[in-house]
C-alpha cells in the first residue's frame, strides 16, 4: 500500500514540475523582455511578443505550425506594429484555418482604413509593404494601397494603379474603380484649374489619354488648358478628333468659336455718322443685315419692336426672360430675345441677346449694340477717320 502511494505522489510531483516548465516558457515566448510600445489611439500599452521561436514556426509543416500559433497572438503582432510578422503568421494560419485568416485580413483592412481617416499614413504605408511582399497581387491590398497613395496626395499614382487593377478584372468587377477614377480625376481637374497651374493639369490629362485615347471628356479638358496656354494649333487639333461626337458636339464648336475669336486680325469697321452717334453694319445668325447705333452705355443691345417684328419669324430667335430696362422716360419692363450669333466682319457673338422695345426714330436704324457685344474684344472709336477697331481680346 505504501509503495503504491509512493508511486502515486511521484507521478504528482513530475507532473507539476511539467506543468511548471510549460508555463515557464511559453511566458518567456511571450514576453521576452521586449520593450512595450503604444498602439491604435496610444491610450493603452501592449507588451510585445518575442519573436524568439517564432522563427521556428515557419521551418515545421504548416499543419504543425498552425497548431502552435493558436498560443500565439497574432492580433497583439498587428497591434505592436510588426506587420512583417503578422503577415508571415497570417501566411501560417491561412494554409490550415482559412476562415480565421479571412477575419484578420477584413479586420486588418478595416483597421487601416480608419487609420488612413486618421492621418497615420506612415502605418498604413507600412502594412501595405509587408503584406504585398508575400501577396503582391492581393486585389483587396493593392485597392487599400489606392486610398493610401490618394491621401497622400499622389492622385496620378493612385489612378494609376486604379487602371492596372481593371485590366485584371472582369468587366462585372470594375464598376467601383471606373467610378473611384472618375471621382479621383474630377478631384484633381477641378483643385489644378482654381490654382490655374495650367502646365501641371496639361500634363495630368495628357497621361489619361495614354490610358484612354480620345476619350471626349479628357479631350475637352486638354483643349481648354492648351486655350489657356495660348496652344491654339494644338487645341484645335485636339478638339477636330472629337468634333463628330454628337453628343459633345456643341461643346467643341464652342472651344472652336472661341479659338477662331482670338485668331482675328485687326479690323476697320467703317462707321456712319447720326449726329452725335455712330452707327455700324452687323449681321443677325450670320444672314440678315442690321445697323445698329453704338451704345457704350447700354450693358444690353436692343431691337427696336419694328425691327423684330419683321424678321422674328425667318429668324426664330428664343425668348429668355423679361428685363427692367432703364430709359428717358423712366423703367420699363422689356422682353429679351436671343438669337443664334451676331457679327461684325469677322468678330462673331454666338447666342447674341437683344432687348426688344420701341426706340424713337428707327428709319435709318434697327437699334442699338451695347457692351454684350463690344465687351468681348478690345474696341476703340477712332472718330477722325470714322471708323470702329476691333481687335482680339
Amino acid at each position: 500500500m505504501n509503495k503504491r502511494f509512493s508511486t502515486v505522489l511521484l507521478a504528482l510531483l513530475l507532473s507539476s514540475l511539467g506543468l511548471n516548465i510549460y508555463l515557464l516558457l511559453g511566458l518567456e515566448f511571450l514576453s521576452a523582455g521586449q520593450p512595450e510600445i503604444a498602439v491604435n489611439d496610444y491610450s493603452r500599452q501592449v507588451q510585445r511578443p518575442s519573436l524568439r521561436g517564432l522563427g521556428s514556426l515557419f521551418d515545421r509543416s504548416s499543419e504543425s505550425a498552425s497548431q502552435d500559433l493558436k498560443s500565439v497572438d497574432v492580433q497583439l503582432l498587428f497591434d505592436a506594429g510588426d506587420f512583417p510578422a503578422s503577415v508571415q503568421a497570417y501566411q501560417l494560419i491561412l494554409g490550415s484555418d482559412p476562415s480565421r485568416a479571412g477575419q484578420l485580413k477584413v479586420q486588418w483592412l478595416a483597421t487601416a482604413e480608419q487609420w488612413l481617416e486618421e492621418q497615420q499614413l506612415g502605418r498604413v504605408e507600412s502594412l501595405i509593404d509587408a503584406f504585398l511582399v508575400i501577396y503582391p497581387y492581393d486585389i483587396a491590398f493593392r485597392s487599400l494601397q489606392v486610398n493610401w497613395l490618394a491621401e497622400s496626395g499622389n492622385t496620378l499614382a493612385a489612378i494609376e494603379l486604379l487602371y492596372t487593377l481593371i485590366s485584371e478584372l472582369n468587366p462585372a468587377q470594375q464598376g467601383p474603380y471606373v467610378s473611384q477614377i472618375q471621382r479621383l480625376v474630377a478631384q484633381e481637374i477641378k483643385s489644378l484649374q482654381a490654382q490655374k497651374a495650367w502646365l501641371p493639369l496639361s500634363q495630368f490629362v495628357e497621361r489619361l489619354l495614354w490610358h484612354e485615347p480620345q476619350h471626349p471628356p479628357y479631350v475637352l479638358v486638354l483643349a481648354q488648358v492648351q486655350i489657356e496656354l495660348k496652344q491654339y494649333t494644338q487645341a484645335k487639333t485636339a478638339l477636330y478628333s472629337i468634333q463628330y461626337d454628337a453628343f459633345y458636339a456643341a461643346r467643341v464648336k464652342e472651344l472652336l468659336d472661341r479659338i477662331a475669336l482670338v485668331d482675328l486680325l485687326d479690323a476697320a469697321v467703317p462707321l456712319t455718322v447720326h449726329r452725335e452717334h455712330y452707327s455700324v453694319q452687323g449681321n443677325l445668325n450670320g444672314n440678315v443685315s442690321v445697323k445698329l447705333i453704338i451704345d457704350t452705355g447700354a450693358s444690353l443691345s436692343v431691337l427696336s419692336r419694328r425691327t423684330f417684328d419683321l424678321l422674328k419669324s425667318s429668324l426664330s430667335p428664343v425668348f429668355v426672360r423679361r428685363a427692367s430696362i432703364n430709359t428717358a422716360g423712366g423703367k420699363v419692363e422689356a422682353p429679351v430675345y436671343e438669337f443664334l450669333s451676331f457679327q461684325i466682319q469677322d468678330y462673331r457673338i454666338a447666342n447674341m441677346q437683344f432687348v426688344v422695345m420701341d426706340l424713337a426714330d428707327t428709319s435709318q436704324t434697327s437699334g442699338l449694340l451695347g457692351m454684350n457685344f463690344l465687351k468681348a474684344f478690345n474696341f476703340q472709336i477712332d472718330q477722325g477717320n470714322n471708323v470702329l477697331l476691333l481687335s482680339p481680346r
